[in-house]
């Protein structure tokens, strides 16, 4: 069994999980970082390999279970865990993973992948297709599903509607539907992805931060009548002019960010200047966001929009 930081011990969960677990032989590793890191997968796939383990049930979040996903590969290969990240085609078999979800976030209890869902859900929203028109529409209606009951959410722990609609947003958000008929790069998570890497941040506040800053960043004659249809769809923004309606939605994002009591600077989140240059290239080195972007973004347009950030 692998679990993620203490709320489950605090909520009681865990006690209900061992009780039920009772009449089977458990091995546990605690403490899955919310970035997860190479030595719990090492950690893991050594508990897996030496105790036999069958089946790894994950309680917890997205980065719990994309943590089990890579240990359950991991455990069915003789190499070394990173060699998998390097090759997914070693990947030759892998033990079931069983999921005890806490958090809706990344859809990855519906997923293949191992990686705060209006983020992802944004990715798959601007691309370079816009004729995908039923795909649009349901990421439409995802998108407004987390604007109406995120907050709710936080406000009220206990209300069923707010996190079982936000639930159901997370996992069709990330499982594949929201991609069909779109194609191209995803745009802000290469360049979260390094931001994470070099200063450990949370996922979802680089992803709050970059957005913004990329949306402002990328507006143009060219892009303001798909911000302007996200404005009007997602936000109920009445504007008439594209590119005003656009502005307008960029502003309903940073309220709704404001809202969830997000960072909104890289300072705020302890992400430091000195870096920016390195890790501009290494986000554009590791993306296509050079050649299949939504905007085709270079080494200076990464430095610009992580300049713009600070």
């Amino acid at each position: 069994m692998y679990i993620g930081g203490g709320s489950i011990k605090r909520s009681g969960l865990y006690d209900k999980i061992r009780e039920l677990l009772k009449d089977f032989e458990v091995s546990e590793l605690p403490g899955i970082e919310p970035n997860p890191k190479l030595t719990s997968v090492e950690k893991g796939t050594a508990i897996c390999k030496e105790k036999g383990i069958q089946v790894i049930l994950a309680v917890g979040g997205g980065s719990t279970i994309d943590t089990s996903k890579h240990i359950a590969a991991s455990a069915c290969y003789d190499g070394q865990p990173w060699d998998l990240v390097k090759d997914r085609s070693l990947v030759a078999g892998a033990l079931p993973v069983a999921v005890v979800l806490t958090i809706c976030a990344t859809g990855s209890e519906m997923n293949s992948g191992a990686v705060i869902i209006l983020s992802y859900v944004m990715e798959q929203y601007f691309q370079p297709n816009d004729e995908a028109y039923i795909t649009d529409v349901l990421s439409e209606a995802v998108m407004k599903t987390v604007v109406k009951y995120a907050r709710k959410a936080m406000d009220e722990p206990e209300n069923y509607e707010a996190r079982s609609n936000l639930m159901w947003a997370s996992t069709i958000g990330l499982n594949h539907l929201l991609t069909v008929g779109k194609g191209g790069a995803w745009s802000v998570h290469p360049i979260e992805h390094v931001l994470s890497a070099y200063y450990d941040i949370t996922h979802g506040v680089g992803l709050a931060i970059l957005t913004l800053v990329w949306m402002e960043y990328v507006l143009s004659d060219k892009t303001a009548p798909r911000f302007a249809r996200f404005a009007r769809e997602v936000f109920g923004v009445g504007e008439a002019d594209d590119r005003k309606a656009a502005r307008l939605g960029i502003e309903k994002v940073r309220q709704f960010n404001r809202s969830l009591a997000m960072p909104s600077t890289l300072s705020e989140a302890g992400v430091l200047e000195e870096k920016f240059d390195e890790m501009a290239a290494e986000a554009v080195r590791t993306s296509g966001i050079v050649s299949r972007a939504y905007v085709k973004l270079q080494v200076p347009d990464v430095k610009n929009i992580l300049m713009n950030c600070k």
